[in-house]
C-alpha cells in the first residue's frame, strides 16, 4: 500500500476513544495551525441594550480613539512602500476590494490595511510581510479607569482569505502577544462570496486575562496582519489581501454578570455528521464555549440542548463560571434511534443563577439539522452545490474530502462526490480514493481507489458514484479520509461549512482538507484546511458496487435509486459490444440499447416515459450476462 503524508503541517489526532462523552478527539493542524482566540464578540445592538441598563452605571469608557490624529500611532510597514501595502490612516479607501471603506459611527479618519492589487496587478502581493500599527505611547490603564479589568472594543470592515488578523497588546514596548484574532470568521472565496464581515462589524476583546494591575500601568496596543499559512510563502495568493479597516477604538471596564457564548457544536467524538449511517450511529453531544466576562463568579451554569422544538432534551450539570475564564460545556448524549430519514434540528440555549447583564452575546444557537441514513455517511449539508479547489499552487493535480469516524466495522462499497457547477469542468477526468489515518503519526495510507471518470455535460451540479474496485471493510476505531483527485483543472461540489480548529469547541476541526502533491517527492506536498466542506461522501450500499461482467469487463450504475436517470460505466480491457436491455418488474422490455467498449465508456438509459418503480437492466456481451436491479424514485 502506498503511504502519503498529507499534510505539511504535522497533522496529529488522538487516538478514537469510545469513553466518557467529554473525551474530545484533539483537531490536528501544526506549524501554521489557526491559533486559539480569546474575543469577546458582541452585537452592537447587544452593547448598546448592555449600557442602558441601571445596574451597569460602573461601566465606563476609559479611552478613545478615532484615528484623527495619525500621530497617536505608528505604522510598520515592513519595508513595503505605495497606499496599497501595509497600514494607511487617512479618510480614503486605498485598497482594491472595498471601494468606500469602512461606514463607521464616526466617520472621517479610519486605519486600513492593504497588501498589493491582485486585480489589477495579479501576483504582486508582498510576501513574506508583517504589517503592523502600533499605539505611539502607553496606555496607563490604572490611572485611566482604576482597574486592570477591562476589553477593548472597536469597529472593523474586511473580509479574511488566508490572512492572520491579530490584535496583539505589550506592557514593556517590544513584546507584544496576541490578545484576539478574526480567526472565527469564514473565509471569503470563489465558493462562498458573501462572507465579508458586516460594515461596521463591533468586536470586542478581553483584556484582562492579560494584564495584572502592576502591569495595566503601561500598555500598547498594537494590529498585526501577515499569513496564516507562513510555509506556503512563495505561494503570490497565500499573501491576497481583502482589506482590513478599523475605527473607533475604546477601552471600557468589564461588567459585573456576564457570561458570552460561542461556538456552537454538535457531533460524535469531536465530528460534526450531517448523514450518519444505521450502522455508524454513535451517540452525539452538544457543546458551547462559555466565557465569564464579569468580575463576578456565577453558579448554576446549564447548558440545554432543545431538539425538535422540545420533542427531547437533554442538559449538561449545573456548574460554576469563575471571574473571567473560558470553559467548554457539553450536555448528555443523545443517541438517535435507527429511523431512516428523521431530521434533527437542536436549539441550544444557556440559563444561570444570575441575571446576564449582556443577554446579546449569549444568544439561543440554532444548529444545522442531521439525520440517520440506510448507508451514506457526509460531512456536508445536502444544499446546492458551491464551487471548491480549482487549480493547485503550481499545478492542476490535487485531492480535497473529509475525514470520518468509523464505530462499526463495515464495507465500503462506494464514493459520492458531487461536481462542481462550472462548465469547465466538462472534460476533467476524476477518480476517488479513500485513506486510512493514523492519528499518532499523521500519515494517510491508500487502501482503495476507483476508477477514473470523465466529467460530462449531464454530471455538473450532481453526483457520480464511484463505486470501490476493492470494496475494503472499515475497522471501528479507525479514522478515514475519502477525497476526489483530478489531474485537471476541476472544481468539486461544496456545501456548508467546515469548522476550524478556533471555531470548533469539540475539537474536531480541521477534517476538511485540499492536499497538492509534490510531483518531486510523492511522500510530501502542501496540505490546506477547507472552510467549505466538500460534497465527497462515504455509501455503504451494497448496490453500488463495480459489477464483473467478464475477465474483460467490468461495470457500475448509478445513481441508483434514481430519478429516472441512470449512468452505466463500462470498463473494459480490449475492444467489445455489450448489449443493454431493460425489463419491466413483469419482464417486459422496455429499452434496449448496442454500445461498443473500448476502455472506459460511458451510457445514460432514461426511464422518465416509465412508472416509477422497479425495473432489471441486463448486460450481455454475447458470452456472459450480469442483471442490476434499477429503482426509479
Amino acid at each position: 500500500m502506498k503511504k502519503i503524508y498529507l499534510c505539511v503541517m504535522a497533522l496529529s489526532v488522538s487516538v478514537l476513544s469510545y469513553g466518557q462523552a467529554t473525551q474530545k478527539k484533539i483537531s490536528f493542524g501544526a506549524t501554521n495551525e489557526i491559533k486559539s482566540t480569546n474575543d469577546l464578540v458582541l452585537t452592537e445592538n447587544a452593547l448598546k441594550h448592555f449600557e442602558k441598563q441601571p445596574t451597569n452605571k460602573a461601566i465606563t469608557t476609559i479611552w478613545s480613539d478615532d484615528f484623527d490624529i495619525p500621530a497617536n500611532w505608528v505604522i510598520n510597514n515592513d519595508g513595503q512602500t505605495g497606499a496599497e501595502f501595509g497600514w494607511t490612516i487617512d479618510a480614503v479607501s486605498d485598497g482594491w476590494w472595498s471601494a468606500n471603506g469602512i461606514t463607521s459611527t464616526s466617520g472621517g479618519n479610519f486605519a486600513e490595511l492593504s497588501n498589493g492589487n491582485p486585480t489589477l496587478t495579479p501576483g504582486t502581493q508582498a510576501l513574506n510581510v508583517t504589517y503592523t500599527l502600533t499605539t505611539a505611547a502607553p496606555l496607563n490603564l490604572v490611572a485611566l479607569g482604576g482597574s486592570d479589568k477591562v476589553f477593548l472594543e472597536f469597529e472593523q470592515f474586511g473580509a479574511r482569505f488566508n490572512d492572520l488578523q491579530e490584535i496583539q497588546i505589550s506592557t514593556d514596548g517590544t513584546n507584544f502577544v496576541p490578545v484576539g484574532d478574526n480567526l472565527d470568521k469564514a473565509v471569503l472565496s470563489q465558493a462562498n462570496p458573501n462572507n465579508a464581515y458586516p460594515n461596521p462589524d463591533l468586536k470586542l476583546v478581553n483584556l484582562t486575562p492579560f494584564l495584572t494591575p502592576t502591569t495595566a500601568t503601561s500598555v500598547w496596543i498594537r494590529f498585526s496582519w501577515t499569513t496564516n499559512f507562513p510555509t506556503q510563502s512563495t505561494n503570490a495568493n497565500v499573501w491576497v489581501a481583502y482589506g482590513w479597516y478599523i475605527d473607533d477604538l475604546k477601552i471600557k471596564t468589564l461588567p459585573g454578570n456576564d457570561l458570552a457564548t460561542a461556538l456552537p457544536y454538535y457531533g460524535s467524538l469531536g465530528w460534526e455528521y450531517t448523514r450518519i449511517p444505521v450502522a455508524q450511529i454513535a451517540p452525539i453531544d452538544f457543546g458551547l464555549q462559555v466565557k465569564n466576562e464579569g468580575i463576578n463568579d456565577i453558579t448554576g451554569v446549564v447548558l440545554t440542548a432543545n431538539i425538535n422544538s422540545g420533542a427531547l432534551t437533554f442538559a449538561s450539570t449545573s456548574s460554576t463560571s469563575l471571574s473571567l475564564t473560558t470553559d467548554t460545556i457539553f450536555t448528555a448524549p443523545f443517541t438517535p434511534p435507527a429511523t431512516v430519514g428523521v431530521p434533527y434540528t437542536a436549539v441550544l440555549s444557556l440559563s444561570s443563577d444570575s441575571i446576564d447583564e449582556i443577554p446579546g452575546n449569549n444568544p439561543t444557537f440554532t444548529l444545522n439539522p442531521f439525520e440517520v441514513s440506510q448507508y451514506v455517511y457526509a460531512r456536508d449539508d445536502f444544499g446546492t452545490p458551491g464551487n471548491g479547489g480549482g487549480s493547485g499552487p503550481t499545478i492542476d493535480e490535487f485531492e480535497a474530502g473529509n475525514l470520518f469516524d468509523i464505530f462499526a466495522n463495515q464495507t465500503l462499497y462506494a464514493i459520492d462526490v458531487v461536481v462542481g457547477t462550472n462548465s469547465s469542468n466538462v472534460g476533467a477526468f476524476i477518480d476517488a480514493v479513500i485513506y486510512q489515518f493514523d492519528g499518532q503519526t499523521g500519515v494517510f495510507t491508500e487502501i482503495d481507489r476507483a476508477n477514473g471518470y470523465t466529467v460530462a455535460t449531464g454530471d455538473l451540479g450532481n453526483k457520480i458514484t464511484f463505486a470501490m474496485p476493492n470494496t475494503p471493510t472499515l475497522i471501528a476505531g479507525n479514522s478515514y479520509f475519502v477525497a476526489v483527485h483530478t489531474l485537471n483543472l476541476f472544481t468539486y461540489g461544496t456545501s456548508g461549512t467546515s469548522l476550524t480548529f478556533a471555531t470548533n469547541v469539540g475539537g474536531g476541526g480541521n477534517t476538511s482538507l485540499i492536499y497538492y502533491p509534490d510531483m518531486a517527492n510523492p511522500n510530501t506536498g502542501e496540505t490546506f484546511l477547507t472552510s467549505s466542506t466538500p460534497m465527497v461522501r462515504m455509501n455503504f450500499d451494497p448496490g453500488t458496487s463495480v459489477n464483473e461482467l467478464s475477465n474483460n469487463t467490468t461495470f457500475s450504475v448509478f445513481p441508483n435509486p434514481s430519478n429516472a436517470i441512470f449512468n452505466i460505466v463500462l470498463d473494459s480491457k480490449s475492444t467489445e459490444v455489450v448489449n443493454l436491455t431493460v425489463n419491466n418488474i413483469v419482464g417486459q422490455t422496455v429499452l434496449t440499447n448496442r454500445v461498443t467498449v473500448s476502455g472506459q465508456t460511458r451510457e445514460t438509459i432514461s426511464l422518465a416515459d416509465f412508472d416509477k418503480g422497479i425495473y432489471f437492466l441486463t448486460i450481455d456481451n454475447n458470452n456472459e450476462k450480469q442483471t442490476v436491479k434499477l429503482i426509479v424514485e
